[in-house]
């Protein structure tokens, strides 16, 4: 079969790309990395439940990478280096690689998939921002995060809603949510824009909440750990939404994220009440685009939660009027990793040598000028700027969202 410009070109880059990703792969990785694949390996070695865990199928995509690692591994290299951490052993480098190989294969399946929604003239600009945005490849193969299962389900969730099939997209939905549960912040908004009446509405919730509550069920009266109050706690990344805020006197608050949220589920519900109409994908993707910037432009967030937004600036970097708005805040990501300083930027060189795990990058900054003032100004603008984008999504008269 003779290939065409177009695939020839596309072939090259995925190629470029899977270099690249295989030259970082295992030099790099966060203490998270380790720690979760520890998790496996004790759940898989009668240590633990990984149903006892808070996101049960985050873990799960982990068994794939742990399973290559023990083909070519003997086990007690393996809980060396995932349970003890103890990187000086000799088959290190080739335990993160392998270990790393899955997040590839998801990252790739997700590119296949994410092309199926547009045009081919869209292509080649598709693929060159899915490989070499720097979001991509720092949570997956710097910082070592698994989050290319995460977006590989969203895409196919986004498929589904495409094909008008909404019951099965709503119990993806909820597999999603056992996969992180950050997207339980959707479902106001999913309740809104699913269905015609209430009756229907209701089926669709609960089809997106059952898995989650069948798992949050068999917790409480079977391994009877997880505390739902306790995930609110400080410290918890589910608290992230409620430290952003104004103080209103006599302890009284307003949290700006659920201060921009309750506006935008007031517009929307108002809005679609206007009209009967079937489920358009279209609505759905920029009403969750204005949630997912809503948050990151007044919360706190782990690096590795900025990848679920990539799935979504893919839809709008190829067309003109965003691209260079899309391209300059995924660049703006990088600085803000300097808030943990060396924890997730050269101390993830700590496969190679502890030298790096004790070097500041913060310390040096601040011989130049203060480092935390630097990083808020940065983070001001990167806020600013996914706002900006927010607002040129919603003005335009023509569907940002719409490729086809």
């Amino acid at each position: 079969m003779k290939l065409t410009k177009l695939k020839k070109q596309i072939l090259f880059w995925l190629i470029f790309g899977l270099l690249i990703r295989f030259l970082m792969m295992p030099f790099l990785a966060h203490d998270d990395f380790f720690l979760i694949y520890g998790r496996v390996a004790k759940a898989l070695t009668g240590q633990a439940n990984f149903l006892a865990y808070s996101q049960p199928l985050f873990h799960l995509f982990h068994f794939f990478g742990y399973g290559l690692v023990r083909i070519f591994t003997p086990i007690k290299d393996v809980l060396v280096v995932f349970v003890n951490q103890d990187l000086t052993n000799p088959h290190t480098l080739k335990i993160i690689f392998l270990a790393k190989l899955p997040f590839v294969f998801f990252e790739y399946l997700s590119l296949w998939l994410l092309l199926k929604f547009f045009q081919k003239k869209d292509w080649l600009k598709v693929v060159i921002f899915w490989l070499f945005n720097p979001v991509n490849l720092y949570v997956l193969y710097a910082f070592g995060r698994f989050e290319s299962a995460v977006t590989f389900i969203l895409l196919w969730f986004f498929w589904l809603l495409k094909r008008q099939k909404l019951a099965w997209a709503s119990l993806l939905f909820g597999v999603l949510i056992l996969t992180r549960t950050f997207f339980l912040i959707l479902i106001p908004l999913y309740f809104l824009l699913f269905g015609r009446g209430f009756r229907e509405k209701a089926k669709y919730l609960l089809l997106s909440l059952g898995p989650f509550l069948i798992w949050f069920f068999y917790d409480q009266f079977f391994l009877k750990q997880l505390q739902i109050a306790s995930l609110f706690q400080e410290g918890k990344h589910s608290s992230y939404f409620f430290e952003s805020q104004i103080g209103l006197g006599l302890g009284q608050v307003i949290y700006l994220f659920f201060l921009a949220y309750a506006l935008l589920w007031l517009f929307v519900w108002f809005k679609e009440r206007e009209k009967e109409k079937m489920f358009v994908l279209t609505d759905f993707l920029r009403y969750t685009f204005a949630v997912l910037i809503l948050y990151y432009a007044t919360s706190f967030f782990h690096p590795q939660y900025f990848a679920w937004m990539i799935p979504l600036l893919a839809f709008l970097v190829a067309k003109p009027d965003y691209k260079k708005i899309v391209w300059l805040l995924v660049f703006l990501f990088l600085p803000i990793l300097l808030f943990w300083d060396n924890f997730t930027t050269l101390g993830l060189l700590r496969p190679l040598a502890e030298f790096f795990n004790d070097f500041s990058l913060a310390n040096w900054l601040d011989k130049f000028f203060p480092a935390m003032k630097f990083l808020n100004l940065v983070r001001t603008f990167f806020s600013a700027t996914g706002l900006y984008l927010l607002w040129l999504v919603f003005k335009e008269k023509d569907d940002a969202f719409k490729n086809d």
